[in-house]
């Protein structure tokens, strides 16, 4: 072993050098010259600290700075040379200076050679490579002791042969033993003559491998044959040396024939335990865990490297009597198995916490399932050949949704029994408030709900415009709020009627000034929020006043939504007769409105209707071909016209109601672009006017777009031109663009149509405009295409412009983001869509450490209430080399960043969160930039609608970045904004 030992160190030898200099810069240097050598090389900048750090490595050589202040060379260089780890390492000495006191005494103390600055690169590269040949040679000649050794001592199978004849030439005592031959009969043999014939190719590929390429061990396994023509698993390791000046291989054989029966039966049950579905853990006889399957880490959250070395300690929680684990020990320390349940803890824990009791709140319960597990554990000793016991397995199956299903069906039939009784309330011949005090108290006066403090009943008055008090339950050291308004939760206010529009939770009293006293009498509590409502009509609210942190489980939310609409319908019933009143008045202004409507929209109908109900009519008298061919077009192109007009009208109607949204999606710009040839060259064609499709050198293979709302685009744009261009052509040219470090694809929309006057394109975009009256008698329309492709464009984050000559031609250019940043295929296509040429855009390379990038550390405040995203955020900047401030809001924002602005440290760039409590990100923007401010404004929000983005911009943030936080991103805004705001200061 102690050759074999020797043979891998040397195989896996990889040079360490140690560069000891108080100026790293000479350290970058050699390092930049050596660094596709292989070295490991390590810098250490204090010379005391150097010689622990050279005990530690233990480099092969250490690089020596003669210039280092209070450099005692003699006392280091000895101390270097005394310690016996340290006896092969090589010492080289460097300076300035080539003639000097220092170099005479470190050469004449011990230094090995010396390297002079500047370094010259071929000379620092010759100077170390002898330096580790001599190493080398050292290292092999100690291996060669050893094999001697070896050869005398050992009763393993050793040879060694002639490397180009392959003829035995010794042969150790273990290997006739072994393989029953003797020493003479194996000297005329091969190595070949050795090995099972299926296995030979594979040994002379080592061989062969072994003396034509420049490593010189092999390692293989391989099966080898006995003289009575058995057959024995080996594993052969090859060395190439030379024995007598001559080449030679020395091959160490193990029989491992024992081995690979234990390795087997070992595999077999460890496949076993780690595909158990079962979590399964091993500890020794003092209860020191030695192993767990990953189910085990599973259902624990303990990877296998922390739970080893732990105890079962580690899973105990405080919810199981002491005397269930006195007892497992007791039928442990008997020979006996223990079975049972326990709930066991999970290391993701943060503290103790109770069992999740029928009613508990589901926050509770679900911190409680993060924290533990409900386990049915069967635990038993195990024993060796002497009866001996050696260790403990346990097996434990996870059966807390058993159990959690026991109890949530429980609350189900609760549940149940409340909902019946409301429903038997409301249904009373009594007045609505004696029905709503009985709602109170069925659902608040049963055991199961106690937790549910008191309540209060408000309806809405249309007359007052408030939201009023109508009932209460159980007992209130203040009293409870006149108008529901009064309470001012901030979480779900909404002016009346929309009082509560879906069941809202409230972790700690958030009252305002008003019910103050609430917070100091009652302490902090929570309250469900709960609407009443009929058929999704906002009616009231019911205010339930719980312990802090009430439930949030999803079937006691939608239990108290039932509720609320059981009282809704409740309510309702006793409106019914007013609210058909004013059903009936609102119905005839409904029926005003839509004659006024109807008598609008027959006057654009009745026109084309007139000419296709005429024209058909005719068409019945006459069946004449020619003017029925006609007549059909005829028909035809008014009902296309019809089908324009109701389609902009519905278009333009869902964009200004922002009920339109844009889909990004990964498609193919080409593609589209030919579809969109394919649709409308026939229009073209018909009127004799050229179609041509061009690419302006190469475009993006796939772009990141809405492809229904491009496609829309082009055919409006497209088609505009066709039908305003009476000789010519219409040329569609697409083009790759970079604008401000945003790749764009332009597109050219060009015709030679009858042009736009300059007092034309004024209202060029504004909905049912034309040029002029004219236009729409001679070419028809609505006037809506072109407002509808701003808008659309605008959506996608893109613009239009148009330049124009009347009577000349008109040319529109849009411009769309292809939402592409890296890695993307730029591809050339000829007019027929074939790509012709695909090149790769990389990504800039965008730096990690933004102080040594520009010289010092950007200075960025985060603005962010989440804990989990402010520890990221720290994380992030804190490695990216940056200086950090964190406040909650937005109004803790305004303030650290004007006492930065009065220190003279004024942040760089801000990240600031959309949503956030006191102040939100919109308004700590806009009191900002109100008060003058001018650096950058990064938002972070988690909406990634074109709308809230745009709203970002709006309120004078400079850039957006969605949740999930996507570091490349950040990273390169923060260096884009950062650059921008460095070159204005330098301007």
């Amino acid at each position: 072993m102690q050759l074999l030992n020797l043979l891998d160190e040397q195989r896996q030898w990889s040079p360490c050098i140690l560069y000891v200099d108080d100026q790293a810069s000479h350290f970058s240097e050699f390092e930049s010259i050596n660094a596709e050598e292989g070295y490991k090389i390590h810098l250490c900048l204090d010379i005391k600290d150097s010689l622990l750090m050279a005990l530690e490595l233990q480099p092969d050589i250490i690089i020596l700075s003669l210039e280092i202040q209070d450099l005692d060379l003699i006392e280091v260089i000895g101390f270097y040379k005394s310690h016996a780890a340290l006896s092969n390492t090589a010492i080289m000495a460097t300076s300035q200076f080539q003639e000097s006191e220092k170099i005479t005494r470190a050469l004449a103390n011990g230094v090995d050679d010396f390297l002079l600055r500047s370094y010259c690169p071929a000379l620092v590269n010759k100077r170390i490579r002898n330096t580790l040949q001599i190493i080398a040679n050292q290292k092999s000649d100690r291996i060669q002791m050893a094999l001697s050794n070896v050869l005398e001592e050992s009763l393993n199978e050793i040879y060694i042969f002639d490397a180009e004849s392959l003829q035995l030439f010794y042969a150790s005592r273990g290997a006739t033993k072994n393989l029953g031959y003797t020493a003479q009969e194996l000297h005329s043999m091969t190595p070949f003559q050795l090995v099972k014939e299926d296995s030979r190719a594979q040994f002379e590929e080592a061989l062969q491998s072994l003396l034509e390429s420049q490593d010189s061990q092999a390692f293989l396994n391989t099966e080898f044959k006995r003289k009575g023509e058995t057959y024995y698993p080996a594993e052969v390791y090859l060395q190439r040396t030379t024995v007598f000046s001559k080449p030679a291989i020395v091959a160490l054989v193990m029989d491992i024939t024992k081995l690979v029966q234990e390795r087997e039966q070992v595999e077999r049950l460890a496949r076993a335990i780690e595909s158990s579905a079962d979590a399964v853990f091993i500890t020794d006889t003092i209860g020191t865990i030695t192993y767990v399957n990953p189910a085990f880490s599973d259902l624990y959250e303990w990877s296998a490297e922390d739970a080893i070395g732990q105890t079962p300690r580690c899973l105990k929680s405080h919810l199981n009597p002491e005397k269930t684990y006195q007892e497992i020990w007791n039928q442990l320390l008997s020979g006996k198995t223990w079975k049972g349940t326990l709930i066991n803890r999970r290391k993701v824990g943060q503290g103790p916490s109770g069992l999740p009791l029928l009613g508990q709140s589901s926050r509770q319960e679900k911190n409680w399932l993060e924290e533990y597990r409900w386990v049915h554990m069967t635990v038993s000793p195990i024993y060796d050949k002497q009866g001996d016991c050696i260790s403990y397995v346990a097996l434990q199956r996870d059966i807390t949704e058993k159990v959690l299903d026991e109890k949530k069906q429980a609350q189900k039939h609760v549940q149940a029994v409340i909902r019946a009784g409301v429903a038997k309330s409301l249904q009373q011949q009594t007045s609505l408030k004696e029905k709503l005090d009985q709602v109170l108290s069925a659902l608040l006066g049963i055991p199961e709900y106690q937790h549910l403090r008191r309540g209060c009943l408000y309806l809405n008055n249309t007359e007052t415009n408030q939201c009023e008090l109508i009932s209460t339950y159980g007992k209130f050291s203040v009293a409870p709020p006149l108008t529901y308004h009064e309470y001012w939760f901030v979480e779900e206010f909404a002016e009346f009627p929309r009082s509560v529009i879906q069941t809202h939770i409230i972790n700690q009293c958030n009252c305002d000034s008003t019910t103050k006293e609430e917070r100091n009498t009652q302490g902090a509590h929570g309250h469900y929020l709960v609407p009443i409502s009929h058929l999704g009509e906002p009616l009231g609210a019911m205010v339930l006043s719980s312990e802090s942190f009430p439930d949030d489980d999803p079937d006691r939310i939608q239990f108290l939504q039932s509720i609320g609409e059981l009282i809704g319908m409740a309510v309702i019933n006793d409106r019914l007769t007013e609210e058909l009143k004013t059903a009936q008045q609102e119905a005839v202004e409904a029926n005003i409105s839509k004659d006024m409507f109807l008598a609008n929209i027959s006057h654009e109908i009745r026109t084309p209707m007139t000419a296709i109900l005429g024209y058909s009519e005719i068409l019945m008298e006459q069946l004449e071909p020619k003017s029925q061919v006609k007549m059909i077009d005829t028909i035809k192109q008014n009902g296309d016209y019809l089908l324009c007009l109701i389609n902009d009208l519905l278009d333009l109607s869902k964009i200004n109601s922002q009920k339109m949204d844009v889909e990004l999606m990964q498609c193919s710009p080409t593609q589209i672009l030919f579809n969109v040839e394919t649709l409308l060259k026939v229009r073209a064609d018909k009127k004799c006017i050229g179609y041509i499709t061009e690419f302006d050198g190469a475009i993006p293979e796939h772009i990141q777009t809405d492809p229904t709302r491009f496609k829309q685009i082009l055919v409006n744009l497209i088609g505009n031109a066709i039908k305003f261009t009476d000789q010519g052509a219409v040329r569609v040219i697409a083009r790759y663009l970079i604008e401000n470090q945003v790749p764009v694809l332009q597109i050219e929309v060009v015709d030679t149509g009858v042009g736009i006057t300059d007092n034309q394109m004024q209202q060029l975009f504004q909905p049912f405009v034309q040029a002029d009256a004219s236009m729409t008698r001679r070419f028809g329309g609505t006037g809506l295409g072109l407002t509808i492709c701003k808008k659309l464009i605008e959506m996608l984050n893109g613009s239009i412009s148009v330049t124009s000559i009347s009577s000349v031609g008109s040319t529109f250019v849009i411009k769309i983001p292809t939402g592409v940043a890296a890695d993307v295929n730029l591809v050339q296509y000829d007019s027929g869509g074939h790509n012709l040429v695909i090149e790769k855009i990389a990504s800039p390379a965008v730096p990690d450490n933004l102080k040594e990038y520009f010289g010092f550390s950007p200075r960025v405040l985060v603005a962010d209430d989440g804990a989990d995203n402010q520890h990221l955020l720290s994380y992030i900047l804190k490695k990216w080399q940056c200086e950090y401030e964190i406040v909650e809001n937005g109004k803790l924002a305004v303030e650290a960043v004007q006492a930065a602005e009065e220190r003279g440290t004024p942040f760089d760039i801000i990240l600031m969160d959309i949503q956030m409590p006191v102040m939100d990100g919109f308004t700590a923007t806009k009191t900002l930039r109100d008060s003058g401010y001018s650096k950058p404004i990064i938002a972070i929000t988690a909406h990634a609608m074109n709308t809230q983005l745009q709203k970002c911009i709006e309120a004078g943030c400079d850039a957006h970045t969605s949740k999930p936080i996507n570091r490349k991103q950040l990273l390169s805004l923060i260096c884009e904004y950062t650059m921008r705001e460095q070159a204005q200061i330098t301007n």
